[in-house]
């Protein structure tokens, strides 16, 4: 717990400044009271079939781990239980969407997405991946833990590559060279019809992204990222999931709830499967576009806004915006005034002394 605590704190780019380790701080006391409060509330969700399949069969027990994980996997699930991975999951999740919330509508929508529940509902490791990133660069392990989507975040910073790299050093003198292992697995053809990975054809969003998003951010390089990882199922989108909370409003009820498009492939066949990259492109147009401020513009100007705001006891020219009141005239540009001004006659007669002193 110690290490998680440490890895929030160093984890920020501007960690010297006093402001940025008490908003630290602030989330990691956050973290740790909702991870205790989720994980106990877990205790009453039993892991029983079809709940929690995953963890059941692959991750409860080191040795049926399958070899596409890292070898340090069996290492971290010995110290996780079915309550306490619900609990980091989610706590992890939770705080990653209060760091990003816009709104609280926006907030609200990023835990509608699919991505998440469905992760819980299998047991997936996809929230630890999501801790990582959280904690980067010190819990670049956990990151690698699942790949598809969380690796990209570690080019956020200047010095995750870098301890990414010493990592996966070590692993190999610890380990030998465990990629070479990943590399003899093989499935069965047709084994996962959820893999919706788009792989090469998916550089042209991904340079997209890049180029028209501002900045240089985890959510962006995960974003990126997600469109040209080889290999993705649509649960493995969560650790991006939190990026709907940056979004507009409108704009993060649209993604969260087309994530669950591709459970129409229930109805519709596997190639719905494919419907999940709905979400993501709908984060992509929200994050490169100002449509949203258009919509805000049309809507102002409007016929029934401008009726709204013509119409007498509706809006007078002081309750409107600065840009539509009309600007008093300077005296410099209009002299006519002025001339006016002088030869109209004063409103009382002057008296007797002030007439003697203008004489």
């Amino acid at each position: 717990m110690m290490c998680i605590v440490h890895a929030f704190v160093v984890s920020h780019e501007s960690r010297s400044e006093l402001t940025d380790v008490g908003k630290q701080i602030t989330f990691i006391a956050i973290w740790i009271l909702l991870t205790a409060l989720l994980t106990a509330a877990a205790t009453l969700l039993p892991a029983e079939l079809p709940l929690a399949f995953d963890w059941l069969t692959f991750f409860e027990h080191a040795h049926n781990i399958p070899a596409f994980y890292p070898p340090w996997t069996g290492l971290v699930c010995r110290w996780l239980s079915w309550p306490l991975l619900v609990g980091v999951t989610l706590s992890s999740y939770a705080v990653a969407v209060l760091k990003r919330a816009r709104s609280p509508v926006s907030a609200m929508a990023a835990f509608l997405a699919m991505p998440l529940w469905w992760a819980l509902f299998l047991g997936q490791l996809d929230g630890l991946a999501l801790l990582g990133v959280l904690g980067l660069p010190w819990l670049v392990p956990l990151a690698l833990m699942k790949p598809q989507v969380a690796a990209f975040g570690i080019f956020a910073q200047r010095k995750t590559p870098t301890v990414a790299v010493s990592c996966l050093l070590l692993s190999f003198a610890v380990w030998g060279l465990w990629p070479a292992k990943m590399a003899t697995y093989h499935s069965e053809p047709g084994l996962w019809p959820q893999d919706v990975a788009l792989g090469l054809l998916g550089l042209p969003l991904a340079f997209w992204a890049l180029w028209r998003i501002p900045g240089w951010d985890v959510d962006k390089l995960m974003l990126a990222g997600a469109f040209i990882t080889p290999r993705l199922i649509p649960y493995n989108l969560l650790p991006l999931m939190p990026a709907l909370a940056r979004q507009p409003w409108l704009w993060a009820l649209t993604a969260a709830l087309a994530s669950w498009l591709p459970l129409l492939a229930n109805w519709l066949g596997p190639w719905a499967w494919w419907l999940a990259w709905v979400s993501p492109l709908v984060i992509l147009i929200g994050s490169t576009t100002g449509i949203s401020g258009k919509w805000l513009w049309l809507y102002y100007h409007s016929p029934h806004q401008r009726r709204r705001r013509r119409s007498p006891g509706r809006a007078t020219p002081a309750s409107l915006p600065p840009s539509t009141t009309r600007p008093s005239p300077s005296p410099s540009s209009t002299p006519s005034t002025a001339a006016s001004a002088k030869s109209k006659p004063p409103s009382t007669p002057p008296t007797r002394s002030t007439a003697s002193a203008s004489t």
